[in-house]
């Protein structure tokens, strides 16, 4: 059986991701909605989380009795990442943020499944995620335009479906659906909204 998880991220990136983090750890705990301390409990052998506490069944929309998975934990995490980037795996509209010129139009998703884009295409997929990559390692990218001849950062493209360039995000390890008004609750301690996105490993 694979492995679930529920992100929550913030939808651009922000001053105070680690005083943010820290805080809704802290509200989770006290909550007894998360334990206090770090056990093995996340996808990585190594790697340390959350797991749910008593009053879980109380923020999910059913109670899928969690702590059968080894796999069942809360985490956290304040590095730069693109969120919703699966879905530019087969990317067909991604505009300039100047002119709007669509860069893969023509494209469609059975064309990058078939493996019948155009060399072209391709390079400027690749352009993009390396851009991407540069992103989350503090580098800066410019891609040009061939339409307006401007050149824009690779974070101020226009993506459809939408990816959030961000530095905060709350991952939920195989949690059930988690409740509207916990998730309006969690938006609160922090001041602004979250993304709410869903991924099977």
């Amino acid at each position: 059986m694979s492995d679930t998880r529920i992100i929550l991220n913030a939808i651009n990136e922000i001053g105070n991701s680690k005083e943010c983090a820290f805080r809704v750890t802290n509200w989770l705990q006290e909550n007894k909605i998360n334990e206090k301390n770090k056990s093995h409990c996340l996808l990585g052998l190594e790697d340390l989380g959350y797991k749910p506490s008593i009053n879980y069944p109380k923020v999910v929309e059913y109670n899928n009795e969690i702590l059968k998975f080894s796999t069942c934990g809360f985490e956290s995490s304040t590095k730069k990442e693109v969120f919703n980037r699966m879905q530019f795996n087969t990317a067909t509209k991604v505009c300039c943020p100047i002119c709007n010129e669509n860069r893969f139009e023509g494209n469609t998703e059975s064309d990058f499944y078939q493996e019948l884009v155009s060399s072209e295409t391709l390079e400027m997929y690749y352009e993009f995620q390396d851009g991407f990559e540069n992103w989350e390692n503090e580098k800066e990218t410019l891609i040009n335009c061939p339409k307006c001849k401007n050149s824009s950062l690779v974070e101020n493209y226009i993506y459809e479906p939408k990816m959030y360039f961000s530095n905060l995000a709350f991952y939920f390890w195989n949690w059930a659906e988690l409740k509207f008004d916990f998730i309006t609750e969690l938006e609160e301690k922090i001041g602004f909204k979250m993304n709410n996105s869903f991924e099977r490993i």
